[in-house]
């Protein structure tokens, strides 16, 4: 699944905008276009926001998150409980 990061007000939102079967092929998605990530607010550490929402297109539940871009890859994290 590919998700575009962009500015929303002061935050950052990601939206589906791919996704890809297990032999990488793209093809139709029922969630494409549907906003995956929100309210991600940058942190006092570089490359890293948190007190965002993340919501998981396989069960439908959101969650909690934060991410780090750091070598240029992205983490993101789902939390429950403060468990992330």
């Amino acid at each position: 699944m590919e998700i575009e990061i962009e500015k929303c007000g002061a935050a950052l939102c990601g939206t589906i905008v791919r996704a890809r079967n297990p032999d990488g092929v793209s093809g139709p998605y029922e969630h494409l276009g549907k906003r995956m990530i929100w309210d991600m607010k940058p942190t006092d550490q570089a490359g890293s926001w948190a007190n965002g929402k993340i919501w998981d297109p396989r069960n439908g539940r959101t969650f909690n998150s934060r991410m780090t871009l750091e070598n240029g890859q992205l983490s993101v994290a789902g939390c429950v409980l403060g468990i992330c």
